[in-house]
């Protein structure tokens, strides 16, 4: 039909490999790859998989750390009419083999680093799954096909849109990463993924001239859907490793900002809390617009950030939306606001994204939308062109989670009388506690961002343990990460709550610890109460 051709992302790198052959797509620590070079790759990579069997519709795991791969895998595995699976590399063994098991995997591209983690045996179940490496090690097992081999000879002809049948068709498995339960596999279309890689466009103000810092790991959502949408544009892309606690690795990371001239990167808030304290890197920061997610930033970063120069887009969104999907889209007027106030502004998750239309609800226990009074609590839920098409091979969580059209979030959130939505939890996360006058519903992020306000707290994590008397509620446990050394005394955080706090609210006990973290920077709260559990 001359008026119609299927929407799928892999549109884009034909487009720009073609227009823009000669300007640098990534730049990483062994040199340059152009956007020409790199559609070459994306096409080969997708004639080696068709030359090893894989059909239309098939599932190909992919397990990698940042890297050019994993950008060439994201366009040729739909390049060869498969469907991309990408894995969470730091996840438990076990946990990797029951979702390539799940998806019925036969073909995993991977990082020699990830194999070496994880095993030969049971990455290839067996020698049931073949394996394709690539990367640099100390020997190459002749079991797992060379990557760079293998491409080296594969014909470059047939355009990597040409496999798509229907653009409503999966293009990606991607596996839930929530702190509790079993993962679910989202599959995601051609269609959302095409419309969400050109709203994070316009959302971030991605140009040719772009140059975005690869902070965000790549297996998440698909980087956000970022991997798409630099391709979409020609922005340059930089790959290097986050900077760790030591000086020198922060001076690196100051210079790269600086001379890579970065424009865009995105991450979770504690990964721009360490930017944010690597002092020199810091102060690269001027004029970088910052997208975050995942998690709420606290005020003290938002007010970091602002200070610093640096441009905050705060966006929230899950698996079944691409990641963001709502977006803090700021108002001329608060520029004209004091410090506190723009950050208590740009701390709300915001209202829906271009992409996202009017997709956007906030309901009560009766499917009624909540008033916009910020008070009211009710469950975040979205319709439209770039939610999921379901949960992979589960129509009993499916059935549970789309209903009546619309996705059913599971966060908790108010609609403030601007329209602009806050969360305040998940609503399994809510904790109830007994006051003199009934049961009150405690959100925990609610006190986690009054506790991140108390000087020398760097995060904070609130959770509710069950007390042996059921009519006594839960006792609140903060879990605190200090931000200096020395941390807050308990002595300080209890006068810090009783000043700040209802007493309903207080903790009863504070826990001077690290918090851990998914790789998406999501509390694991699950480890909290256990870790809660053994300790008096």
């Amino acid at each position: 039909m001359h008026s119609f051709s299927p929407l799928t992302p892999t549109v884009f790198l034909e487009r720009t490999g073609r227009v823009f052959a000669n300007a640098t797509a990534i730049r990483h620590d062994d040199g340059l790859v152009t956007y020409g070079n790199l559609l070459r790759r994306s096409r080969r990579l997708a004639t080696v998989l068709r030359e090893h069997g894989v059909r239309y519709g098939d599932c190909i795991g992919l397990m990698s750390d940042n890297g050019p791969q994993v950008i060439e895998a994201n366009f040729g595995i739909p390049g060869a009419g498969g469907v991309v699976v990408s894995l969470n590399p730091w996840l438990p063994t076990d946990d990797i083999v029951k979702q390539l098991q799940m998806v019925a995997s036969r073909i995993l591209i991977v990082s020699r680093a990830c194999l070496q983690r994880h095993g030969l045996e049971a990455l290839s179940g067996g020698g049931s799954r073949r394996l394709i490496g690539f990367g640099a090690t100390p020997d190459k097992d002749a079991t797992c096909i060379d990557y760079e081999d293998a491409i080296a000879s594969a014909a470059d002809e047939i355009p990597l849109n040409d496999m798509v049948r229907s653009e409503m068709d999966p293009i990606v498995v991607n596996f839930t990463s929530g702190t509790t339960g079993l993962p679910k596999g989202v599959v995601m279309s051609h269609r959302g993924a095409y419309l969400h890689a050109l709203g994070q466009v316009l959302m971030l103000g991605l140009t040719r001239q772009s140059r975005y810092l690869w902070t965000l790991p790549m297996f998440h959502v698909n980087g956000w859907g970022h991997i798409w949408s630099n391709a979409a544009v020609g922005a340059g892309q930089i790959m290097t490793e986050v900077p760790g606690p030591t000086e020198e690795e922060e001076t690196r990371f100051a210079s790269l900002l600086g001379e890579a001239g970065v424009t865009h990167l995105a991450g979770a808030p504690r990964l721009l809390r360490r930017i944010v304290s690597a002092g020199a890197a810091a102060s690269a920061l001027k004029g970088c617009i910052v997208v975050t997610g995942g998690a709420a930033p606290t005020r003290p970063l938002l007010k970091q950030l602002e200070a610093l120069g640096a441009t905050l887009i705060h966006q929230y969104g899950l698996n079944e939306t691409f990641g963001p999907y709502v977006v803090c889209e700021e108002q001329w007027d608060w520029a004209h606001e004091d410090s506190e106030s723009r950050a208590a502004f740009r701390a709300r998750q915001g209202v829906a994204a271009i992409h996202a239309g009017t997709g956007l609800r906030v309901v009560d226990a009766d499917g009624l939308d909540v008033p916009a009074d910020g008070k009211t609590p009710g469950e975040v839920l979205m319709s439209g062109n770039t939610v999921a098409l379901g949960y992979y091979n589960n129509p009993e969580a499916t059935a549970r989670s789309f209903v009546n059209g619309w996705f059913h979030s599971g966060d908790l959130a108010v609609v403030h009388p601007d329209g602009y939505l806050e969360i305040k939890d998940r609503i399994k996360d809510l904790i109830y506690v007994e006051t003199d006058y009934g049961w009150e519903n405690i959100s925990s992020i609610e006190v986690e961002n009054v506790l991140v306000q108390c000087p020398g707290v760097g995060d904070a994590a609130l959770i509710g343990l069950q007390t042996d008397d059921a009519q006594e509620g839960a006792r609140l446990i903060a879990v605190i990460e200090a931000s200096s050394q020395p941390a807050p005394s308990l002595e300080a955080l209890h006068d810090y709550c009783e000043r700040h706090l209802p007493v309903h609210m207080r903790p009863s006990r504070f826990v001077l610890s690290s918090i851990p973290k998914t790789a998406t920077g999501k509390t694991r709260k699950d480890l909290l109460v256990d870790r809660a559990l053994r300790e008096p």
